[in-house]
């Protein structure tokens, strides 16, 4: 925008009127100017008055072969009833002197001689010559020439000719002279007017002059023209108000012109100096008065002025015989109001366009890095990827040389090209080509040279739709040997998607570079800079990342809601709708108020005093939920959402207090409060513990007491003494170890749990599914009381696991038994159903071996399968095919 002229509405306005005055000038626009004329001749209400000075005489070529007789006679009877003038349009073939005697003597008798071309390009005209019978005589002759036409129509009549080198006047405005009409001026041309009379003209039998049979007040003072009538296969003439099947003869069109000439009414067109008046004026007022007005208005006021010129138009044509430059005047306001729509146009798209791409430019920088198939450093995202997820001693990834069958480095993970032993790299020879085949990893051997002897080696091959991208090489150290077998089936799926994503990429920038081919553009009408790809560019990365934000947004174990300042609901999150859906409350119907009063127990007034305060003082709340029937623990944190200063997009809506809302979130404190309660549990079994020590101790220091007891007796029990306190401070050591651990930390071992409340709890989350199948679960006493050592979490995902293989495999209307023993400090748990079953050996596998099943609990605890060696437990069992299920869990007692 600041690049440009400031004077370009000036120079528009200037090259506007030149241009089109010299289109003008230049005959351009004869064609459209022409049809218009015509048009709004034809749209001109006919005249109902005859001419009153002009009479026609149409004869056919016989009559004109006459001779003396008859012209003679013809003249004479003329002559005898007042005719003002008579004009032939020939010279009678076949008469005499006398003829031109007679003529010579009326003194009103024209003859027009018509032109006959040039003898040379550079000579004078030609015209009909005099005839020999003429010659001497002081006959009145006059040149003339067939009408000139425009486009097939006739308008005009040439008013003068040269002969020798003088200006003559045509015939008929010879005739207009005589009877004393003013001359035309300098003009050569003249227009005919076809309104001012019928369009037929007065028109006398050339028999019934000759014979003498005529009217006087029919003929006299009247300019009679005499002429060929129209032969039937002649044409004729086209004017704007005579065509086709209606074409005129060359004497009614001569009959037109003379009485244009004698009433004065010819068609005034304009000067070239008026047209370019008429242009400059339109030009000035549209470029300075078309800027000030809306483009609805542009419009209104352009549709009124096109009437107005209308009107006006056929106003000038129809009284004043004025054609103004109609044509010239449209096209004027018309270029000009393109220019103002182009330029109007401009300033928009280029706002837009500054707007659109700068506001792109912002977005990308605040919102998105660079994706992965625009990045050139695609590789580097795709090792990293490999590194941060497998233990691998080392990788390089294989690229094909193009237009050959070998390959190449792309990048690599602890190693490089060099360490590659095979030398050829031909992906056409093995092991490429065996890798190729098998589509999977293969095990290949000295392809490293610097592998460890004990490091396996494999190669896979990247390929997807059967399009190979390239290969990838690696080492599983030693240390990982005996995690192959499940790593080997990740490293696959791994390859897969590797494979998808490059050839992807592939496919993508082919795209890419399609819609930037310039070809392509032109197919496509598209224009250089389309912004319509920046826009969808931009919704399409906005909806990423709404997308994500609402997956994130429902992906958090937190249930979450957000409502506007005004207490009504903007966004839920899955959690919370889950939440609220088993509390039977519809948030969609509860304002922000309703709905803490309902999870806390506060009153109205209560929690109207905490919510101004986030409002106004913008403070973070944060209040105990209250429900008894709910088995987890919550807190609600109630905490403002404040607008950022840089967005720009708090001026659509209104946000009193400089807030979007007010963001509600379950806080689930289950884990914390669990871990509180085992710490109890563990206090209240040691208190016991402490209090048979303690009392143990006392009734040993009351037996001491004893005189009669003897000294060896005293000694044995001073033993057991010392026993019992040193087993006492050992109890205490080791209960503040286990009081001082963090029980959700990654790296502790075990800590003292009650299983019982483990197992019920385990038992609650399952009831729906139990319910289901009228399934019912039996707990056996035993030893289900005591403590044991073990993670209590992990503890719960195992017990879970094992409760819903049960759930899936029993039979309906039965009983999961869940027994336990206590033996040798280790509690023994057995856990069984009536089911379906399975062959043993397929269970045993699931359960030990890592196979991958499609149950995921089998999955999780072969997961939990670590865990259970840290706490120094075993977990086995058996199936049988028709009887069901049985688990044995041994855990160490605390």
């Amino acid at each position: 925008m600041n690049g440009e002229s400031k004077y370009i509405v000036i120079y528009t306005g200037v090259l506007t009127t030149l241009l089109i005055w010299f289109l003008s000038l230049s005959g351009a626009f004869n064609l459209p100017s022409g049809i218009l004329y015509d048009t709004f001749v034809n749209h001109i209400p006919e005249q109902q008055n005859a001419a009153k000075k002009t009479l026609l005489v149409e004869i056919d070529y016989d009559q004109q072969k006459s001779g003396d007789v008859v012209w003679i006679s013809f003249l004479q009877n003329l002559n005898a009833i007042g005719a003002g003038q008579v004009i032939f349009s020939f010279f009678p073939p076949n008469v005499s002197e006398k003829f031109y005697d007679k003529a010579v003597s009326m003194g009103n008798v024209i003859f027009g001689r018509q032109k006959l071309g040039k003898q040379d390009p550079a000579g004078e005209d030609l015209f009909d010559p005099i005839p020999a019978r003429a010659r001497g005589k002081k006959i009145i002759t006059a040149p003339y020439d067939l009408p000139p036409n425009n486009y097939g129509v006739h308008r005009f009549e040439q008013a003068y000719f040269t002969v020798q080198n003088k200006k003559t006047p045509n015939f008929l405005v010879l005739a207009a002279q005589m009877r004393n009409t003013p001359e035309l001026g300098e003009d050569n041309i003249f227009f005919i007017n076809f309104m001012a009379t019928t369009k037929k003209l007065p028109n006398i039998d050339f028999k019934r002059i000759v014979s003498g049979n005529l009217v006087p007040e029919l003929v006299q003072d009247r300019s009679v023209i005499i002429g060929l009538k129209k032969a039937a296969n002649s044409p004729g003439f086209n004017t704007p108000v005579h065509s086709g099947g209606n074409s005129i003869s060359l004497v009614e069109y001569n009959g037109y012109a003379l009485d244009t000439l004698i009433e004065q009414t010819s068609i005034k067109w304009p000067a070239p100096l008026t047209t370019l008046c008429f242009i400059i004026t339109i030009t000035f007022l549209g470029l300075t008065l078309y800027p000030l007005l809306s483009e609805i208005m542009i419009l209104v006021y352009t549709g009124a002025f096109f009437m107005g010129c209308v009107i006006v138009t056929w106003v000038l044509l129809s009284h004043a015989f004025f054609w103004p430059p109609f044509f010239e005047i449209i096209l004027t306001c018309a270029t000009v109001l393109v220019f103002i729509f182009a330029r109007k146009c401009s300033l928009k798209s280029r706002l837009a366009k500054e707007m659109i791409l700068n506001r792109s430019i912002q977005i990308k920088k605040k919102f998105s890095a660079t994706g992965f198939y625009e990045s050139k450093e695609y590789w580097s995202r795709i090792i990293n990827m490999v590194n941060q997820t497998l233990n691998l001693e080392r990788a390089i990834f294989l690229d094909k040389v193009e237009n050959d069958h070998r390959v190449k480095e792309i990048i690599a993970l602890n190693t490089s090209i060099s360490d590659i032993k095979e030398r050829r790299r031909d992906y056409q020879r093995t092991p490429y080509s065996t890798a190729i085949k098998e589509n999977k990893p293969i095990e290949i051997h000295s392809y490293f040279k610097t592998a460890k002897p004990n490091d396996v080696q494999y190669l896979v091959p990247l390929s997807f739709a059967g399009r190979l991208q390239g290969f990838w090489a690696f080492v599983i150290s030693s240390g990982h040997a005996a995690d192959i077998s499940t790593l080997l089936p990740t490293i696959n799926r791994f390859a897969v998607e590797i494979g998808e994503i490059l050839y992807k990429r592939d496919k993508w920038h082919l795209e890419q570079a399609g819609q930037k081919s310039l070809i392509n553009k032109i197919l496509r009408f598209e224009t250089k800079e389309d912004l319509s790809h920046e826009i969808n560019n931009i919704i399409n990365l906005l909806g990423r990342r709404v997308s994500i934000l609402d997956l994130v947004f429902n992906s958090i174990e937190s249930a979450v809601i957000l409502y506007d300042i005004f207490g009504q609901v903007t966004h839920v999150n899955q959690g919370m709708s889950n939440f609220l859906k088993t509390m039977n409350i519809a948030p969609f119907k509860m304002t922000a108020l309703d709905l803490a009063v309902k999870l806390t127990n506060h009153t109205a007034q209560q929690m109207r005093n905490l919510l101004s305060q986030t409002i106004i003082s913008h403070d973070i709340l944060t209040l105990p939920v209250t429900i008894a029937y709910h088995d987890k623990s919550f807190l609600l944190s109630i905490r403002p959402l404040l607008i950022e200063e840089e967005n720009s997009l708090i001026q659509d809506d209104a946000y009193p207090f400089d807030l979007h809302g007010m963001l509600f979130e379950m806080i689930d404190v289950t884990d914390a409060k669990n871990s509180g309660t085992l710490k109890a549990d563990l206090f209240e079994r040691s208190n016991i513990h402490l209090k048979e020590g303690v009392e143990s101790i006392s009734n040993v220091c009351m037996m001491l007491e004893d005189d009669k007891m003897v000294a060896e007796q005293k000694t044995k029990l001073i033993e057991n003494l010392n026993d019992k306190k040193d087993n006492l401070i050992n109890f205490i050591t080791e209960l503040n170890d286990y009081m001082s651990l963090d029980v959700f930390s990654e790296t502790y071992q075990v800590f003292p749990v009650s299983t019982l409340k483990i197992i019920k709890n385990s038992i609650s989350q399952l009831q729906e599914i139990a319910g289901k199948k009228r399934i019912s679960f039996e707990i056996a006493s035993g030893s289900l009381s005591d403590l044991v050592l073990a993670g209590p979490g992990d503890l719960k995902k195992l017990f879970i696991s094992l409760f819903s293989i049960l759930l899936h495999d029993a039979y309906e209307e039965t009983a999961i038994q869940i027994r336990s023993e206590s033996k040798n400090g280790s509690i023994f748990y057995s856990i069984y159903n009536t089911g379906y079953g399975m062959p043993d050996e397929d269970f045993q596998r699931y359960l030990s071996s890592g196979q991958l099943n499609n149950s995921k609990f089998f999955q999780e605890i072969r997961q939990l399968s670590p865990k259970l060696k840290q706490w120094k437990c075993d977990l086995n069992g058996t199936s049988q095919v028709g009887k069901g299920i049985q688990f044995n869990l041994m855990l160490n007692k605390f």
